[in-house]
């Protein structure tokens, strides 16, 4: 459960039911939410320019999604086969 200054960081109101299904974690002190993360997928006709695609041999395939942190790094995610947890890491490029 975030506190009211962490609410506020995400511009929620705290009286908002949506708070709830929203999916935060903490990594190396700082707040994310996982609904900003954009989704990595296998070479596949999707259409979305959301889906960073990306061949079965790339090291990004075994995540399942990235966030930008600077014009070099990203945070990448990672769900746990019972999808109960995720898993953390990071990139540079």
């Amino acid at each position: 459960m975030l506190s009211a200054e962490e609410r506020f960081d995400f511009e929620f109101d705290p009286d908002e039911a949506h708070q709830e299904e929203a999916s935060f974690f903490r990594f190396q002190g700082k707040i994310y939410n996982l609904g900003e993360f954009c989704r990595i997928s296998g070479r596949s006709p999707i259409d979305d320019i959301s889906v960073l695609r990306v061949d079965d041999d790339s090291p990004l395939f075994q995540w399942d999604g990235y966030l930008t942190e600077a014009y070099d790094s990203m945070i990448l995610v990672r769900y746990t086969d019972d999808k109960e947890a995720i898993v953390v890491g990071t990139a540079k490029y």
